[in-house]
């Protein structure tokens, strides 16, 4: 009953800030634009904040059953809601991924470069054999912050960190990127720069930046 309470209330708490933390770093950034993040989505029309809540609670409880909300999800004409369905394929495993297959197949092209990623982690790490230079062509595109923003790139080569041995395909990728959005101040910009010299470290290229810190 406690535990209940407290959920209850953290739920309230975060109603009552529309808590962006329920949104990939990239995608807030990507609505917000130039605005301070909290103006620009304080609207339902910005950030609808309910739905977002729902999906990112599906995906996360763990349910086989709720795979066919979360194929549901793919379509849906939220970018957040569209993220969490895939992240529910990739939290479960193997078995997931395959009944959403298709869908995650199509969300390599979606327009938001944060479902993107992670449609291509899900494939990358559970999909098919087959699914892996798709996805790792994905993860080269975002990767770049030159084609999407310093907060796309981190997000994408977190994964492509977190991928080890199956990366090693964008390795003469990563010796040459870009590391920098112009339109980013350099602050975001240093950790694309930091994740690139851990990548290449991973790969016996060259040691990496100190500070192994990463931003998700």
């Amino acid at each position: 009953v406690a535990l209940e309470r407290l959920r209850g209330e953290a739920r309230a708490h975060a109603a009552r800030i529309r808590d962006l933390g329920f949104l990939p770093e990239a995608e807030i950034h990507a609505r917000a634009g130039r605005a301070a993040p909290r103006d620009a989505l304080a609207t339902d029309a910005a950030y609808p904040f309910a739905r977002v809540v729902a999906a990112a609670e599906t995906a996360s409880g763990g349910d086989p059953g709720a795979v066919p909300q979360l194929q549901s999800y793919l379509k849906d004409a939220d970018s957040g809601v569209r993220y969490w369905g895939v992240m529910g394929a990739l939290m479960r495993g193997p078995a997931a991924t395959q009944a959403m297959r298709e869908g995650l197949l199509a969300a390599l092209e979606d327009p938001s470069a944060s479902v993107r990623i992670a449609a291509a982690q899900a494939l990358a790490r559970h999909g098919a054999a087959s699914d892996l230079p798709r996805a790792l062509d994905t993860l080269r595109a975002c990767a770049d912050p030159t084609r999407t923003s310093a907060f796309a790139g981190i997000a994408a080569m977190n994964v492509i960190d977190e991928l080890g041995e199956r990366a090693r395909p964008l390795l003469g990728f990563v010796r040459g990127m870009e590391v920098r959005d112009p339109q980013t101040p350099s602050r975001n910009n240093d950790y694309v720069q930091r994740l690139k010299g851990i990548v290449l470290e991973r790969f016996g290229e060259e040691p990496a930046p100190t500070g192994r810190k990463k931003r998700n």
